[in-house]
Order: structure tokens, then sequence, then C-alpha cells
């Protein structure tokens, strides 16, 4: 019988707002049950309890928007209690839902999906409005609720309990309900243990409302310390810019208020626009900032420097981020390091100052370099004790001049005690001492003695040098020529002095002229330029080079030349050369064969060196090496010393015997080897060869036909030895059982034709020979199902299906078949059998072909000793399977050969053991078709163990 909690049985709308642990309601209101048929709802008659009703629904929303929790997504601690509900009371879906005025939201849920729902009929709906827990035993026969969807339609509900979530105050702003989709009855403890799970919801948001206050209050005591701090504080988002700024920040800027500086560009608060991506990406990078350098941009157009410092917070609201950052203005400070800064650059070394009563306050590191003496040992002390030498020099009395006129200074000269010359600047400082910025400067001393001696000399150079030589300064004016010079233009002498080239030059080539000392003059570096001059009718071409010459000592900048210097060389003849050579390289370039060129180094005691130093388009084709991998190496660094080596030898018969060579050559190139057909020959001149030029041929192609041809005799010269083998062993493997079998069957015949009585037959002599008849038929049998078994399984006619199969199992059955033969021969059969199944992926038969091979090999080669069998598991992935021996053995090395068939450890009519060979054969193929392998270790006189690697069935036990 369907039931449910008569909604119009709530509290009335006078409740006052009193905290409670859980629900409110009685015991009895919690099993208050109301049968289907009066299960309709009174509504409240009049005006005026109509109007109490909107006030009572109007005050429950509005204490439900004070949770601010419509509209959320789902949360792991309602997530928890929601599948809490659906396992204690075994249903399949259990909802937590929040009731507003158009529209339910269901916060979470099991069994079915959270969010919005429909505002139709509705269970949770009904609920809110009952005091107590409402319970729908069977929706199906409830009238109200017998056409509701979720009744009609999947899920096809017919159970519901749903305890009313009940704030503090006493207003029900949603339910905990779970559903089910057979009818079904709810205890009174049920009912109870749903009120508290309700009970727990409720406690959850109201930790969630006091988590939010909390924050609230510390956002609004941070706001209080940040409007009380000099540096700019703000926060910020990627969508919304600036939300929230002190106003140290709005004053940094130049604005009235946080809202007319965020109507403001973001661009125009950095004085580098670029300067604010570069910031962004590092924050977004680094999740943060730490002070970083910025200048920006206020409200009137001025500019100042801040440490920026930012850091990433997650916000309460899911998914939201800030950046909370702060701005010191480092202005004063900045500048002030730019102009110390700007001072020590115009000193050279060192750094010294001294107080009013000398004595030495700061030594920089380069200071103590220069003196050879610690901070320490000159701090504190007087500086004409730490450099007694000083007094009585001009030096001393520049100083003190400085220090009683406190205006700056600078000298320069020679310091005996430690031997070096020094430019000092000598400036007052705010303390009444002086601070002194040194350069040693004993080196530019010692260039300008020397380039005084230099400058004698060149005079003598330009006047006898056969090129034409000359300096002229800024404006382009000769101060200076030589002969040659004088000769080439037909000028006498003295007649170039003070002249530019425009006045004995073409209009065309002055102006290049020109341009060409301008830039070695404003560069400050040597340019060189060929020039077309006509000399005696003919046009020759000349390469000048310019160099800037300075005025080194004075008080002239030594970083502006004040003059160049120029030389002219004739090289008319090596542009011809180059022509020639140009016209040489073309015909290198573009030929088909594969060629290249090395150079040849100087003969030294450790023979001469070898290097690329070009191929063309077409070796690089052909070999698949580009230039840019051999040019500038050596034969040893591009294909190893070996190859290399017997390469470099041969270039070195070349270049000693100045002859050409042919030869045919392996080299490693590529994947593998390649083989080549080369010619070289060396260039000679002025008697030494200087280069050796090649072209090679690719006959990779043809070794390898040659080599398949052998390769392929060689296969054949095998087969038909392994045919020689298989048809002798074939042979004597039918052929001696099938003797055994006519003379044994004869040798019955003679016996009973020779008995006139048949008790005068010899019955024991019978049975002997008719055990020997049925070994060697057995034999034939043997060696006939063995060939057959490897000739099934290489043409894949043989089907092994995979099953679990147990090995124990199996290697129980085989070792028990085999037991009285290896008795027979004095061996001991042991087994080392899991207690558990072994369970193997494989075909019975299979596994039973690959044990009986086994054990019958090992029984054959083994003369004394024991055999083993075993089976385990060999990790989660295979099930394995080993028979160890005692027995013969084998050369490790030619075991892999075993496996081949009619191959064994001796071969031919003389063999020591009987068999076909096939039968190892037979255990690789059946293990392989089975997904397994097979490994054997084996040791000549020691014996050998053979080693089953099965896939392991899935299924356990």
């Amino acid at each position: 019988m369907s039931s449910y909690k008569d909604p119009s049985s709530g509290s009335s709308s006078g409740e006052q707002e009193q905290p409670d642990a859980g629900h409110p309601e009685s015991k009895a209101s919690r099993s208050e049950k109301v049968q289907a048929e009066q299960a309709e709802v009174e509504q409240p008659e009049g005006g005026q309890a109509q109007a109490g009703q909107a006030q009572d629904d109007d005050a429950r929303l509005q204490a439900l928007r004070r949770y601010d929790v419509v509209g959320t997504e789902p949360e792991p601690d309602f997530d928890r209690i929601t599948r809490v509900a659906a396992s204690l009371f075994e249903v399949p879906i259990a909802l937590i839902n929040f009731i507003a005025a158009e529209r339910e939201w269901r916060k979470s849920a099991v069994g079915a999906e959270s969010g919005e729902q429909a505002p139709k009929v509705s269970f949770c709906r009904e609920a809110v409005q009952s005091s107590g827990t409402t319970i729908i035993e069977d929706a199906a026969e409830t009238e109200r609720f017998a056409g509701h969807p979720l009744v009609e339609d999947p899920p096809g509900v017919r159970f519901y309990a749903g305890a009313p979530l009940q704030t503090p105050g006493g207003h029900r702003i949603g339910t905990l309900c779970v559903l089910d989709t057979v009818p079904r009855r709810f205890s009174e403890e049920e009912t109870s243990r749903l009120e508290d799970l309700a009970g727990m919801v409720m406690s959850e948001l109201e930790r969630r409302r006091e988590a939010k206050r909390r924050i609230q209050e510390k956002d609004r005591r941070l706001q209080s310390i940040t409007e009380n701090v000099s540096d700019g504080i703000y926060r910020s988002t990627a969508e919304a810019g600036i939300v929230y700024a002190n106003s140290a920040f709005v004053e940094m800027f130049g604005y009235q208020d946080l809202e007319e500086l965020r109507a403001t560009e973001r661009e125009t608060l950095y004085a580098n626009p670029d300067r604010r991506e570069e910031l962004i990406e590092k924050e977004a990078k680094e999740k943060g900032l730490s002070r970083e350098e910025v200048r920006y941009r206020r409200k009137d157009g001025t500019t100042f420097i801040g440490l920026l410092s930012t850091q990433r917070v997650e916000g309460e609201e899911q998914g939201k981020t800030y950046f909370d950052g702060a701005i010191t203005d480092v202005t004063e400070r900045i500048e002030e390091r730019q102009r110390r800064e700007q001072a020590i650059r115009r000193t050279t070394d060192g750094i010294v100052e001294v107080g009013p009563e000398w004595r030495i306050t700061l030594v920089n590191e380069q200071a103590e370099k220069v003196y050879g003496m610690d901070e320490e040992e000159m701090l504190g002390r007087s500086a004409w004790k730490v450099f007694p030498k000083l007094e009585d020099t001009p030096f001393e009395e520049t100083y003190r001049e400085v220090m009683q006129t406190r205006e700056a200074s600078s000298i320069e000269g020679y310091y005996s005690a430690l031997e070096e010359w020094f430019d000092v600047q000598i400036y007052p400082n705010e303390d009444g001492g002086l601070a002194f910025y040194f350069d040693v400067i004993t080196e530019r001393k010692e260039r300008e003695r020397r380039l005084a001696i230099t400058s004698q000399r060149l005079e003598a150079i330009l006047q006898h040098t056969s090129r034409p030589m000359f300096v002229k300064n800024r404006e382009g004016e000769h101060l200076l020529t030589n002969r040659r010079f004088r000769e080439l233009f037909d000028l006498e002498e003295g007649e170039a002095l003070g002249r530019t080239a425009e006045e004995f030059l073409p209009p065309g080539k002055a102006r290049g002229v020109q341009e060409n000392d301008r830039a070695v003059l404003q560069e400050g570096k040597t340019v060189e330029r060929e020039e077309q001059i006509r000399v005696d009718g003919e046009w020759r071409t000349y390469l000048t080079a310019k160099s800037p010459l300075y005025d080194i000592g004075t008080e002239k900048d030594p970083s502006r030349p004040v003059a160049l210097f120029g030389t002219a060389t004739d090289i008319t003849d090596r542009k011809r050369r180059e022509q020639e050579l140009k016209q040489a390289d073309t015909l290198f370039e573009h030929a088909q064969d594969a060629l290249f060129m090395i150079d040849v180094g100087a003969e030294t005691d450790e023979n001469r060196t070898y290097t690329v130093q070009r191929v063309n388009p077409a070796y690089e084709e052909k070999t698949d090496l580009s230039a840019s991998e051999l040019i500038g190496k050596t034969p040893e660094e591009i294909v190893g010393p070996e190859v290399g080596g017997q390469i470099e030898a041969r270039y070195e018969r070349v270049a000693s015997e100045q002859i050409p060579l042919e030869y045919k050559e392996e080299l490693p190139i590529g994947e593998g080897t390649t083989h080549w057909s080369t010619r070289i020959a060396p260039v000679v001149a002025n008697g030494e060869t200087q280069k050796i030029v090649g072209t090679t041929r690719d006959v990779t192609a043809q070794k390898r036909r040659e080599k398949r041809l052998a390769e392929a005799k060689k296969e054949a010269e095998a087969a038909n030895r392994m045919k020689s083998a298989f048809l002798a062993t074939m042979s004597h493997e039918i052929r001696t059982p099938l003797t055994s079998i006519l003379g044994f069957a004869e040798a019955i015949g003679e016996e009973v034709q020779g008995a006139e009585h048949p008790e005068e037959l010899d019955v024991e002599l019978l049975g002997r020979f008719s055990k020997l008849i049925e070994e060697g038929g057995r034999r034939l049998l043997e060696t006939l199902n063995a060939v057959l078994n490897l000739s099934k399984l290489e043409a894949g006619q043989m089907e092994l299906e995979a099953e679990p199969v147990d090995l124990a199992k199996q290697a129980r059955q085989v070792v028990q078949e085999h037991r009285t033969q290896a008795e027979e021969k004095g061996l001991k059969l042991r087994t080392r059998l899991a207690d558990s199944p072994t369970w193997a992926e494989a075909d019975e038969g299979g596994v039973q072909i690959v044990l009986q091979n086994l054990l019958s090999n090992a029984i054959k080669y083994t003369e004394e000793g024991s055999i083993e069998v075993r089976t385990y598991l060999g990790g989660e992935e295979a099930a394995v399977l080993e028979v160890e021996d005692t027995g013969i053995g084998m050369d490790p090395e030619l075991a892999e050969g075993l496996f081949e068939p009619f191959r064994q450890a001796s071969e031919g009519v003389s063999r020591e053991y009987e068999g076909t060979g096939v039968g190892l054969a037979v255990t690789r193929e059946a293990a392989e078709k089975m997904g397994g392998s097979v490994e054997v270790d084996t040791q000549k006189g020691e014996g050998s163990r053979f080693t089953i690697r099965l896939p392991r069935a899935s299924l356990a036990g």
C-alpha cells in the first residue's frame, strides 16, 4: 500500500530562527504515513492564509540564497553523502536537491544526472512542504504521482523517501532523498538514518557558509592593512583586469580613484607596451613574478620605475584565478644606482675612497689586484702609510689640492713603488673625503713609445714599397703619399698633398672612394674594396685596404679615428686566375660522375694530412652523404680508423709517388657496407702534390649479385648434404627395423614348420621373436610418426587449439608411461611439480608431443644418473616445463643446430645413437605453434636441460 506524509502538516510561518542539532521533528512525525487515498494536499483557504504562505516561501528562498549553493558544480563532500545513502539503503538513486522559486538544483546525484531539473510535479517540492520525512512506498499506486515522468518513463521510480534539509532557523530549503524502482517499506530506523544524513548535508552547508564568512572577514582585514602601506597593492584577473587596488597604487599612477584607473587602457600604464606582454607571458609560465624592474607611465605622461612582484591565487569560486601584486616605487634608487654606474664606467679599473683624515674607507676588488693587498690590509689606515712613496710626488700635490678645493681633477704619472703608469680621476665625495678612480696605463704608454718608432719606420716603408700607399685626414685630403702612388696617377711629389680624390679621379670613381673612406672613419674598422684604375691605357684591378688611425695619448677621443691609412694591390692577374678557376668549378659542379677533391697537408714527421676539400652534387647523390658531413674531415673521421686508414694509405702512395691509382674498396656508408670502384690522381705544383682529385662509382649492386650467387650455391650444396644425410638416416631407420621384423618373422616360420606337433614349439623363443618384431614395428612407426608430425606442423595441417592445460598433470602422465623404460636402463626418473595445477594456454596433444620427445631423448642419451621433469609458473606471463638429465650433453655452440630437422650430435649410419633427428625439430615447431619457445642449456659430458615456456592461462586454477 503506497503512502506519503501530508505536506500541509508542516510548521507555521511563525517559526523562530533557532539552531538545532539536525532535524527538530519528533519520532512520531518521522514515521507518520498517510494512506494514498487520503493523500490530497490540503490548500490553505482565504487571502490571509495565502499571504502567510507567500511570506514563508520568501523567507525560505532568502535562507536558500544565503548558502549560495544553487547553480554550483558537484562537490566531493556532498557526493560522499549520496554514495553513503545509496549504499546504506541499497537503492539505485540518491539525490541532494535544493528547491528554488522556479527551478530545482540537483547538487549531488547517484544513479541520475546532477544540475538543473525541469520544474514539473516534483517529489522533492512536495517534500519540503512537509515538516517531516516524506515516504512514498509505491508511487504508481499514488494518485498524485502515478503519471509522473519519473514513474511512467525510465528509470521507473516506485519508491521515494525524502528528508528535508532544514536550516537552523527552520526553513526547509531542499531534500536528501533516496529512490528505488520497486515498491518497498521504510522503517522508522531507516527514516531516522536518512534524517541523520540530511543533518550531515546541513552541517556541510553551514561549514561552507562559515568558511566563506571567514574568508570575507580576512579579505576585509587585508584590505584595511593594504590601505596603510606605501607600496601599491592590487588584485587582477585575466578577464576583468584590475579588480582591487589600494590608495597608494592609484596615487602612484596619478589617478583620482580606482574607477578612473580601470577605465584606462591597460597598455597606457606601461612606458613600453611590449614589456607588458613579456610580463604576462612570464607570469603565466612561472605563476608569478619576483622583483621585476618595470618602467610605468603616469596619467600625466611622466614615468617611474617600480619593482613588481605577483603571486597566482586560486579563488574560492571554482575555476577563478587571481594575481595579487605589489609595486614598490624605486625610481630614485635606480637613478642613483645608474649615476654611480655611469661614474664607475668612466673609470678604468680600481676604486679607492678616503675620509677627511686620509684614512681609507673603500677598496674595490680590482684595486686589491692592482696593489697586491687585501681590503683588510688597507681599510682604516692612512693612505700615506699604505702608499708611502706617494709623498713628495705630483700625485700628492694633486690629491691635497682636490681635498682643499673640493673640485675634481685628474693626473697621469709613473708610480715607482709599483713600477706602473697610472691615470687617476679624483672626485670629492659627500663624506668630505675623496674618491679615486684609476687605470693602469703602462701598456698604453708602451704602445705610444712603440708607435713613435713605428711611425719613423712607416715613413721609410712608404717611400720604398712597390705598392701604392697613402694617408688621408677625415676630410679626405691626402696627408702623405709614396712614390708608387704618385706614379700610378702621374703626379709629381707634393702634388697630391691637400687634394681629395675628386681632384684626380673621374666623378663616378671619386664618389665610391669617398663612401669607402666614410665607412672606415665612422665604423672604425678596416675596409677592403676592389677598384678599376686605367694604367697605361689598360684597365687594371686593384684591391684597396683602408684602416683607421687614432690620435693616442692626447686629449682627443681615442675611439674616434683622426685619419686613415690605405694600400692598393694590383690583383689583375689573380682575378684572371679566379675566372679560370670559376669555369673549372662550373665543370666540376655539373659533372655527371661522382667527383671529389682532397686537400694534401704539408709533409711532417707524422706524415701528411688528407682532408676533403669539396665534392660535387653527383657525389652527394650517389653516396647519400652531404658536403657538410664531409668537407674539412679526414677519411678516418668519416668512415672510422680502420677503413679510413686504408684510404689514407692510398692517398699517401699517390701523393708521394705522384701517380694515378685505381682500386676497389668497401665503405660503411648508410646502414651497411657499400662497394666502390675508385680512381684518384695527384695535382702537382712546384714539385709538390697539393691536391688529389678522384672519381668513384658505386658497384654495390654488382657485388650483391655476386654475393647472392655465391650464397645460393652454398645453400644448394648445404641442402644437397642435408638431403644425403636425411636419406642415409631414413634408410637406416627404416631398413634396420624392417630387417629385424623380416628376420624374426622368418625365424618364427622356420620354427613352426620344423615342429610336427605344437608341443614341440619353443614358446619362449617364439615370444622373444614376437617381442622383437613388435619393437621393430614400434620403432618404424615412431620414425614415420615423427616425420609425419614435422611435415604437418611445417605445412600448418596439424591444428593446435589453445585451451587451459595443466602441465603438471600432463607431466605425471607421460612420466608414468616412460618409467619402465627408464628403470630398465637403471635411471632415476623424478618429478618436481607444483602442488597446484600449472595452467598453460596450449593444446593438450601438442604438450604430449613435446613431453614425449623430450623424455624419450633424455632416456636415450642418458647412460647413468637421473632425469627430472619440472613444472612451475614463470611470472605473470608464462607457464614453464623443464626436462633435465645427466646424460652425454654436447658442445653449447652446436646446441642450436639440434632443432633443425634430421640433425643429431652425430650423424650418418655410423652414428652412436639411433633416431631420425626430427624429435627436437617437432618439439620446437609444436611449442612455437602454441605461442611458446624452447631453450636448451647443455654442457658436454654433464647433461642437458630443455625449457619450454608456454603462455600462462588466464584461468586461475
